[in-house]
């Protein structure tokens, strides 16, 4: 018996764990690349399968080691396995997040001792590697593959002998690639993703981790196998791309590589070519020979089956998608320097120690002011500082807003959240508090958390709720920042709490602001809905207490266009309305119902004949009421 390990390495050499946060409001630990150490061989896929004495690649040591039991092959088995791998796992093949290094792995470790890599392994984060962050970390991702490397396997033109032998040695230093083929990767090749397996376990993990998968069984012996292979291809292009990326798997199964044979007997294949299809694990159909349009037609039935799109997606709403979903920014700035001396006025009068005071007053004037007047100087004039020149800056000031949210009064303070709410027009300031809120051990306080709870105190003036709500308002613009307002937790639920409460107001300016964060809120809350292409079978992205949410603010909505008699706040509440109940998933279990007891509809057949006057507002206050109203 032969001992099996996984050596693991961090791609992004510890950038995704520390840089996360600030991008996505959220930890990812690591862009992941396995390899399988057996034989006193450490063996990967990257530029095709190649080779190394462990720990001597250019990868260099492994961050974890991990132990996946032992086999009963000996070398020469596993030798010919790996011969007969390399026409699938070629260099052109290569694909970042869907046939990668950790594909190749867990059909390895599978044929060896009957296992598989752990599931934190071999999903790779793509949402992390699909962000503008994740994009400019591939080119150092790409270099793990280019340039010499570690060695490769000849060809299939020497013999297994010769293999066995050009595999025994030891790597030490870096050879150049043998055969490496095109100069691509997954890096810059996003292509159709195709899975190969060769064995039970490695199929069964395919399946574990996709709702829908398309088993294709061939051999390389197979002329029809051939003729139908790129219509497989051609449709596996198509369908991993956009909705339901990720959660659709195609299979190429090999019967006469690996054990490939054992998988073949235990979905009672007897000929090829074969396709089965699977949905959560289950087998759903099978199609036997060559049939491209029947298999076209199986494929749609399946995804259709799997994800069955959201009721609303079929509706023509063209003066809801007419609207713009761009989070509404409040971008008027006065005279900063009226701003900051007022602040400053309120800072003296404060009972903070004098020390503190000067401190405070410092941060403000030497460090806040110029970088606001920076950041709205004339177009061409303005310099954006990257985030790791500002992050002392800022974490200074979140200190300093911290000492006078807590020294000033309610009506002292909202020259603090202005600067704020004028900072957050740049997206490095947000994405830099989001940063902050999401790192455990982050050094800064919770600005937002803190200008919330002051919100607590009653009555509020009307100058700190104005700011308050423009505040949270642009807050919502800076998309890590926003994923984090909206993510279920005491954030949501005070934020929630603010904006809807103001909906009500006697003030005209205060109820238009409040309309203008609610649509923000509706309008974040469907971009992220419409990441999943609108499938209502997609698992959400904030599961349990979203729903009642959801109900919460609709009715807030509701109550609030009975009420209102002002048409440009009435056009932004049924619009946000609209974009709330279009691809809600909660909309037929339960929306709907509550839509009927309001007797919404009706409402908005009324708002749009006595309210409304401009023709666009009326187009979409009807169209809201007809289309998404029962």
């Amino acid at each position: 018996m032969t001992r099996v390990r996984l050596y693991v390495y961090d791609l992004s050499n510890g950038l995704a764990r520390q840089l996360s946060p600030s991008i996505m409001g959220k930890q990812i630990d690591g862009i992941w690349h396995t390899s399988v150490v057996v034989f006193d061989r450490e063996i990967f896929y990257g530029r095709g399968i190649q080779t190394a004495s462990p720990g001597a690649s250019h990868h260099g040591q492994p961050l974890q080691v991990l132990d996946m039991g032992e086999t009963a092959l000996d070398e020469d088995t596993f030798d010919e396995y790996l011969v007969e791998m390399m026409n699938h796992y070629t260099a052109e093949k290569y694909h970042l997040l869907d046939f990668n290094c950790n594909s190749f792995t867990s059909d390895c470790v599978g044929f060896l001792t009957g296992g598989t890599v752990p599931s934190w392994i071999k999903d790779l984060p793509s949402d992390f590697l699909s962000t503008d962050f994740g994009r400019a970390l591939r080119p150092t991702i790409d270099r793990m593959y280019s340039g010499p490397t570690a060695e490769s396997f000849p060809s299939t033109s020497h013999s297994t002998s010769g293999v066995s032998t050009s595999l025994s040695r030891s790597t030490t230093t870096a050879s150049p690639v043998l055969n490496p083929g095109p100069p691509t990767s997954g890096l810059t090749s996003i292509a159709s993703p195709i899975h190969v397996s060769t064995n039970l376990a490695s199929f069964q993990s395919i399946l574990t981790s996709h709702r829908a998968v398309v088993a294709f069984f061939t051999s390389a012996t197979c002329g029809p196998c051939r003729f139908i292979e790129p219509t497989f291809e051609e449709i596996a292009e198509q369908k991993t791309r956009g909705v339901g990326s990720g959660l659709i798997a195609f299979v190429k199964v090999d019967i006469q590589v690996g054990a490939g044979h054992q998988l073949a007997s235990r979905y009672s294949v007897r000929a090829t070519p074969t396709f089965i299809m699977f949905i959560n694990q289950q087998k759903k159909r099978e199609i036997r020979g060559v049939n491209a349009p029947e298999l076209r037609t199986q494929v749609d039935m399946l995804l259709f089956e799997s994800f069955p799109p959201h009721a609303h997606l079929s509706l023509s709403l063209p003066h809801l998608e007419a609207v713009s979903t761009t989070p509404i920014m409040f971008r008027t700035i006065g005279s900063l320097d009226a701003v900051v001396a007022k602040l400053c006025h309120f800072i003296d009068s404060s009972a903070l120690p004098e020390e503190e005071k000067a401190s405070i007053k410092d941060t403000i004037e030497s460090g806040i002011l110029p970088f606001l007047k920076l950041q709205i100087s004339p177009p061409g004039k303005s310099t954006v500082k990257p985030l790791s020149s500002l992050s002392p800056m800022l974490t200074k000031w979140a200190h300093a807003s911290k000492s006078l949210t807590s020294a000033l009064s309610t009506e002292q303070l909202f020259p603090v959240i202005d600067l704020w709410r004028i900072g957050f027009l740049s997206a490095t300031v947000g994405t830099w508090v989001a940063g902050e809120n999401a790192n455990s051990s982050g050094v800064s306080p919770n600005i937002i958390f803190e200008f919330l709870k002051k919100a607590e105190l009653k009555p509020l003036p009307r100058s700190f709720v104005l700011t308050l709500l423009k505040f949270f308002s642009n807050a919502l613009g800076a998309l890590p920042l926003s994923r984090q307002l909206l993510a279920p937790g005491p954030l949501r639920e005070r934020l929630t709490s603010l904006a809807i409460s103001q909906l009500l107001e006697e003030d005209n300016q205060v109820r238009a602001t409040a309309a203008s964060l609610v649509f923000n809120i509706a309008s974040c809350t469907q971009a992220q809905r419409a990441e999943t292409g609108g499938n209502n079978s997609l698992p959400p992205i904030h599961a349990g207490s979203d729903t009642d949410w959801e109900i919460e603010v609709l009715s807030a909505i509701i109550e609030g266009i009975r009420r209102e008699e002002n048409e440009e706040i009435l056009h932004r509440l049924v619009a946000g309305l609209g974009l709330l109940l279009r691809l809600s998933p909660a909309y037929e279990s339960q929306l709907s119902q509550l839509l009927e007891v309001f007797q919404v509809r009706k409402l908005l057949e009324e708002k749009a004949s006595s309210v409304a006057k401009k023709a666009d507002i009326v187009e979409l206050t009807s169209e809201v009421g007809t289309k998404l109203c029962p």
